[in-house]
């Protein structure tokens, strides 16, 4: 019995520590898969958080970009209306070879339009010009 115990002990031993190695390797491989998949989850919340901001820097790109134009086609406009204003103004005055028109500003979104002497520079009257309904009216 004694030589029974002296091989039976020593192989259950085998065996505890062999099934102890393989539970082992199994929880290190769930351990690793978890990892892994706790790896791919925060790589793609950096991916993620990327083309967001990145979709954020292309909309305010966008904006800046569609601004800039905005306000660009704004001074084309404004630019035109004051041409059109100075236009309607010479018409109603008449066309005199001793002045100039000169625009002075805009009150309620109509344009005041000075005629005024070349020579000088005063300003001989002022026009209300309202491009709208095309109205003229002395500017008091």
């Amino acid at each position: 019995m004694n030589k029974v115990i002296k091989i039976i002990f020593p192989v259950i031993c085998i065996f505890i520590i062999l099934g102890t190695f393989f539970l082992l390797n199994k929880t290190q491989e769930k351990a690793n898969g978890i990892s892994e998949n706790t790896n791919l989850n925060k790589n793609n919340e950096i991916e993620t958080e990327k083309n967001k901001e990145q979709n954020e820097e292309n909309k305010v790109d966008n904006l800046y970009a569609t601004s800039i134009e905005d306000k660009e086609n704004q001074k084309i406009i404004e630019q035109q209306n004051e041409e059109r204003a100075i236009e309607l103004a010479s018409n109603t005055y008449g066309d005199i070879n001793n002045v100039y028109y000169s625009n002075e500003g805009i009150e309620n979104g109509k344009y005041i339009i000075a005629v005024r002497d070349i020579e000088t520079t005063t300003a001989k009257i002022y026009y209300i010009v309202d491009i709208e309904n095309e109205v003229v009216d002395i500017y008091y």
